[in-house]
């Protein structure tokens, strides 16, 4: 039952990182169509090319005991 859990959660967080990187993208090509007009007052975007440029934060599973693991395997065969 916690290795189900677990794999949810960890199947939940790959596909929340797969919609923000699809939004990620979505908001840089509307930025990048906006007319040649709005370029000197791009003052509030230029703050956020931070925001973009961030490195991707590594998501390891949590490290599992013997005994906790041994708990789920008899849980989980119930």
């Amino acid at each position: 039952m916690m290795e189900l859990q677990k794999r949810q959660t960890l199947e939940t967080c790959d596909r929340f990182q797969k919609h923000l990187e699809m939004s990620i993208e979505i908001i840089k090509q509307a930025l990048s169509n906006l007319p040649d007009q709005f370029e000197t007052e791009n003052s509030v975007l230029a703050s956020t090319e931070s925001f973009f440029t961030k490195s991707k934060p590594n998501i390891k599973p949590p490290i599992v005991s013997s005994q906790d693991q041994m708990m789920c395997d008899i849980v989980d065969s119930m």
